[in-house]
């Protein structure tokens, strides 16, 4: 049999461990495989630290702790620190080996306790002779009342310091324990039967309780030992198995072990867990697995918070049934035999029973005999093992006609409640205090019956006092309440007289007791049970017990009213001592949160912190999570303070967040956001950040070199932080505001002053404002800069287009020039200014423009004033010289005269030529005027002459060059006339010599038809009057002798009158002689020269006309053009309106008006 198998395997134990002989070796089974469990492997391990430490006996090991310390400290004191090094690792060893040996004690206790449902009946009655012979029992009820003394004794040497004694009775303890264990188990399976599927239930309601925490836990390492929980119960229970969780479950017990680290968790009790489980984990076996994966919860959550929650619940489900209702209350320590006098008062018929617990070993059991007539009573349960089976509270109705008759209509609520200061769990403890408390609280009375068990009265009154400190704790002010309590003896022996043991423990216990003694609601109450049990003390047999008198003393008790504001949180005091390190847990573990910024372990903390608290409702947890809270704002607001101040100090020094920084700020922003909303605290964050942004704003100017940055963080700031948004906009309006303050004067005006440097100021720091704001300001910066670019370029086109308007006039007068260079200084200035080089990349193509229109009009020029040179048979020097002053003034632009220089130099060259070549003409006419015979024409000569003249203006230019023209010419006509007066002089004018008269009288002609040139040579008319002076004295001198030889005073009149009419015949004779002079009389003109200016004055009048025709007709060819162009510009929208025809119609009828105008 597998049962005897696992007895021999224990017995061969035991007899190997002699030395450290231990009930572990006897609970330590074999799997299904055969291979020993983790405590044989436990015990294996303590044996070998041992023998590596040199340690005989295991009760050596504390002493031997004692004496590395006091060497650790010589070591120390000497400053021989490596000494001292090697001592604490060898005082670390020995603490390991002193954990080791605890963790085997427990294990085997709670191992045992877990999975004593494997040992057979036989075995469990094998194992439990073996407990009461190893600890000399002779009676089962001996068990608790040894228990708690040798936990006394332990308590006792502990503090004497007597570490061996207090070892051997820890021995001596455990021992107890897993005989109580046993006998706990045994009694369960005799007295219900074991049903196969109980346990399979419990740990299916195990894991789904498991699965529902984890759904709202967050990633920690308490999650991750509840997800290796739910896989082994899940593999325990033979249920599906996450395959992915099945290959990763040693990776999953590497992650536990490092997030307990992390958060500070891992101590060596759990890290000597930890790897038990990674040891036994090939074993298959999940039991132990289980085991310590619970213990290992256990230690880094002494609470279950979940659990005594459900516990709670179902008490608030029964509280309705109790609410402002008078009840009666029963009180009293687990094992007291509270439910069975519940049961006892109502009536039901008891018996007592025996429980055999192993062969030959009963325990007396009162229980029902009979059916339950109460239906309050189904759920009412007792245990012969004094152990609590009531887990909330349990109204039963108790009709008190039932009891004393018809007479009687009334009835009371007796309700049984939990055991107070139950030890099965602090869960339980918990659940039990408040679920009562709470129902309590909501009844309209509550009347005590409390109730003492002789079993647990102890050797000094232990019991009785362990009482009276539940109602202590249990009833605020309950000195002022003892009318409201009775006090029921259970369990005591008929002979026994309660009155005297009450009195013998005051005397010889509390009077002996300062502490005690000084405890007045304890004295009080003990006082109060003395004299209630003085007379007629309530005994309760539920057998044989009379009901009327006990119900009698029920009926006249006076209930405490109001009481929720009298009962009060109660537990034991190793509850409380949990409490404590669950409230330190959570602090623990939200001070780890708040240090790795684990905003959902944080939240799951401080609301599993708040949910306990608000279950406890006790004031001194309520200011544990107060402080915590407290603990959460001041590091938030640390935490704030930092983030903000290194946000402003990157601000302050003007750097360039990045995206890096940006996010790093957003995590803590919603972290500390997220926090403070979920805590409800003020957002200090926020509003401390925009006070900072806005003072540092406000010290930053338009032009400021950090404006940009602030304003790139600030828009970095904003798109992260959408509180910032407002901030953003109204500094970006403030800027916009600044910019139109700076920027919003009359660019027209000042392009009027020609304020150009003042222009290329402005438009060069908007132009440096656009990168930095014009991307904040919606492009206006841009806007605004391209306006007063466009600005620019229509008044520049403007004026372009004007000095285009006045070139395409065949002339230009002084203010066309003027105009012209107005435009054209303008657009110097501003180029020289530089202002569009940067800001506008065509305006020197406006300019150039200007420039090639300019050239055109110069090349214009030259054409016409070659055509004038070349293809006229006299040269219009008139319409040249107006030309070429069109041409000077074009020259006097800026940058003209470099760019016409050539073709100025070129044409006025060739104006050179021309008058050179009609120079030689003259010269040659003048030249040819010697071999002329009379009549002479000097018209052409004279017009010539005339033409060159009107190129006197060439002086201008050409200083010297027309006077040089000039005197060659004047010093021809000098030389020709001279020619002739020489010439005249040869010939001899005596009269003898008459065949001479014709050829002087030649010569004279000659020499007088230059008198003609004399209003272009006027030293021609001295030479003129030289000659006929001379040749006038010469013929006086011929006829002097004929005036003396004839004396016209003494002729007669009529001589004389005869003489002068013959004259004047050969005179007329004479100008008959001269053709020209005879047309000219004809015609009505004395001379030649009335007929030239007559000529002349009728040859201006008709170059005036034409010019003004010219003019006018260029006027009307600009006008067609400008029409030309605006007709085409809105062409398309014209179309829009009218066919292509009637356009075409409309335009040839606008065109052809024009042009016969």
């Amino acid at each position: 049999m597998e049962s005897n198998r696992i007895l021999t395997v224990c017995e061969e134990e035991n007899a190997m461990m002699k030395q450290h002989e231990d009930i572990s070796k006897r609970v330590a089974c074999l799997n299904a495989t055969g291979k020993p469990f983790e405590l044989f492997e436990l015990e294996n391990r303590l044996r070998n630290g041992l023998k590596l430490c040199k340690i005989k006996d295991i009760t050596h090991l504390s002493e031997r702790m004692k004496r590395t310390q006091i060497r650790i400290q010589e070591y120390v004191d000497e400053s021989r620190n490596e000494e001292a090094e090697k001592e604490r690792e060898y005082l670390n060893e020995l603490e390991r080996l002193q954990i080791l040996r605890e963790e085997i004690v427990l294990q085997s206790i709670e191992y045992l306790s877990k999975n004593i449902d494997r040992l057979e009946i036989n075995e469990l009655e094998t194992r439990l002779r073996y407990g009461f012979e190893k600890c000399k029992i002779r009676d089962i009820i001996e068990i608790g009342e040894r228990i708690k003394r040798t936990e006394k004794r332990i308590e006792m040497y502990q503090n004497e310091d007597r570490r061996d004694a207090a070892e051997q009775e820890m021995k001596y303890l455990h021992d107890l324990q897993l005989v109580q264990i046993i006998i706990s188990e045994r009694f369960r399976r005799k007295s219900i039967g074991l049903i196969s599927n109980t346990e399979e239930k419990s740990e299916r309601i195990e894991l789904n309780n498991l699965l529902h925490q984890l759904t709202e836990m967050p990633e920690c390492a308490e999650k991750t030992l509840m997800e290796l929980l739910e896989y082994f119960y899940r593999r325990l229970l033979n249920d599906n198995t996450n395959e992915t969780m099945s290959n990763s479950i040693r990776s999953k017990l590497t992650q536990v072990q490092s997030q307990l680290q992390n958060e500070d968790l891992l101590s060596k009790q759990i890290e000597m867990k930890l790897q038990e489980i990674n040891r036994t984990i090939d074993n298959q076996d999940c039991s132990v697995i289980l085991y310590n994966l619970n213990k290992i919860l256990k230690l880094i959550r002494p609470l279950n918070l979940q659990e005594i929650e459900r516990y709670i619940k179902r008490s608030e489900q029964t509280a309705n049934l109790i609410r402002d209702k008078d009840i009666i209350l029963l009180i009293g320590i687990t094992g007291s035999g509270k439910s069975t006098t519940i049961q006892f008062l109502t009536g039901t018929k008891m018996k007592e029973t025996r429980v055999e617990i192993y062969p030959s070993k009963f325990l007396k059991h009162i229980t029902t005999d009979g059916p339950i007539v109460n239906s309050g009573l189904i759920d009412v349960k007792s245990s012969p093992l004094s152990k609590s089976e009531t887990r909330f509270l349990i109204p039963v109705t108790i009709s008190l006609k039932d009891i004393f008759g018809s007479y009687e209509t009334n009835e009371i609520i007796v309700c049984d409640a939990p055991g107070f200061g139950d030890t099965e769990s602090p869960e339980t403890d918990i659940a039990n205090c408040v679920g009562v408390i709470r129902a309590l609280q909501c009844c309209k009375s509550v009347s005590i019956l409390a109730l003492s068990s002789y079993q647990s009265l102890g050797d000094r009154g232990e019991g009785i006092q362990q009482l009276i400190h539940i109602l202590i704790n249990m009833i605020h002010g309950i000195e002022n309440r003892l009318n409201s309590i009775l006090y029921g003896f259970t369990k005591y022996p008929s002979e026994t007289d309660i009155h005297a043991i009450l009195s013998d423990i005051k005397t010889s216990r509390i009077d002996s007791d300062p502490l005690l003694r000084s405890n007045t609601a304890f004295v009080t109450i003990l006082n109060d049970m003395i004299e209630k049990t003085r007379s007629d003390p309530i005994k309760i047999d539920p057998i044989r017990g009379d009901i009327k008198n006990i119900i009698e003393k029920l009926k006249n008790l006076q209930g405490i009213r109001y009481p929720d504001e009298v009962f009060q949180f109660s537990i034991n005091q190793q509850t409380q001592i949990i409490i404590s390190d669950q409230i330190n847990q959570y602090k623990s573990s939200i001070i780890y949160a708040l240090k790795h910024k684990n905003v959902p372990l944080l939240f799951y903390y401080s609301k599993q912190f708040k949910n306990f608290s608000d279950i406890i409702k006790q004031q001194f947890i309520e200011d544990q999570y107060k402080d915590s809270l407290g603990l959460i704002n001041e590091n938030i607001q640390e935490y704030s303070h930092k983030i903000i101040e290194e946000l402003n100090d990157r601000l302050k020094n003007h750097h360039q967040l990045k995206n890096e920084d940006i996010q790093e700020y957003e995590t803590a922003y919603k972290y500390i956001k997220e926090i403070q909303q979920y805590f409800q605290s003020d957002d200090l964050f926020t509003e401390n950040l925009r006070i900072r942004l806005e003072n540092l704003g406000s010290t930053l100017d338009l032009f400021h070199p950090s404006t940009g940055i602030y304003l790139e963080n600030l828009h970095f700031i904003q798109n992260y932080f959408q509180e910032f948004q407002d901030v953003y906009i109204k500094y970006c309006e403030d800027l916009y505001e600044k910019f139109e303050y700076n920027f919003g004067q009359s660019i027209e005006d000042m392009i009027l002053n020609k304020e150009f440097q003042q222009l290329n100021e402005i438009l060069d720091k908007i132009f440096q404002l656009i990168p930095i704001l014009n991307d904040h300001l919606d492009k206006k910066i841009e806007k605004k800069y391209s306006e007063i670019i466009q600005i620019f370029l229509k008044y520049f086109e403007k004026t372009s287009n004007g000095s285009k308007s006045i070139l395409l006039k065949p002339n230009l007068t002084d203010n066309d020039i003027k105009s012209i260079e107005n435009d054209f200084a303008v657009l110097k200035l501003a180029k020289e200014t530089k202002l569009f080089e940067k800001h506008i990349k065509n305006f020197n193509e406006i300019y150039d423009v200007l420039i090639e229109n300019l050239i055109k009009y110069v090349n214009e020029i030259i054409l016409r004033i070659d055509e004038s040179l070349n293809k006229n048979s006299y040269y219009d020097f008139d319409s040249v010289e107006q030309l070429i002053y069109e041409f000077a003034l074009i020259r006097t632009l800026p940058d003209m005269e470099l760019k016409t220089n050539q073709n100025f130099y070129r044409i006025i060259g060739s104006i050179h030529s021309s008058i050179r070549k009609l120079q030689k003409v003259i010269e040659d006419i003048i030249d040819q005027l010697d071999f002329q015979s009379n009549p002479i024409n000097i018209r052409p000569l004279l017009n010539l002459l005339s033409h060159l003249e009107k190129a006197e203006w060439i002086d201008r230019i050409s200083p010297g060059f027309f006077n040089k023209i000039r005197s060659g010419i004047k010093n021809k006509l000098i030389i020709q006339m001279e020619n002739f007066e020489s010439k005249l002089k040869e010939l001899n004018l005596e009269l003898e010599h008459p065949e001479n008269i014709p050829l002087a009288n030649e010569i004279c002609i000659k020499i007088n038809l230059f008198k003609a040139f004399e209003r272009y040579l006027p030293e021609l008319g001295i030479c003129q009057a030289r000659i006929n002076t001379n040749f006038f004295k010469a013929i006086q001198n011929q006829l002097e002798p004929i005036s003396k030889r004839y004396n016209l005073s003494e002729k007669s009149v009529d001589y004389l009158k005869n003489e002068l009419n013959e004259l004047k015949q050969i005179e007329i004779n004479y100008d008959n002689l001269y053709p020209p002079i005879y047309f000219l009389k004809q015609a009505g003109y004395s001379n030649i020269i009335k007929l030239n200016e007559e000529m002349n004055n009728i040859k201006h009048q008709y170059e005036k006309q034409i010019q003004e025709i010219q003019l006018e007709k260029n006027q009307f060819d600009f006008q067609i053009k400008e029409l030309r162009l605006i007709i085409q510009q809105h062409e398309q929208s014209i179309l829009s309106k009218f066919s292509k025809n009637l356009f075409g119609r409309l335009l040839n009828k606008l065109t052809s008006g024009f042009e016969k105008k």
